[in-house]
């Protein structure tokens, strides 16, 4: 069951961090999407 809990905290964990870097990847778009 430690791993099951430790396979899962890893996953939320890399969801997390994913949905972060395209959040900020959408931010600099909108912010910065004149310099393209």
């Amino acid at each position: 069951m430690l791993d099951l809990y430790m396979v899962l905290l890893l996953a939320v964990t890399f969801a997390v961090f994913y949905g972060f870097m395209a959040w900020c990847d959408r931010v600099v778009e909108d912010t910065g999407g004149d310099r393209k």
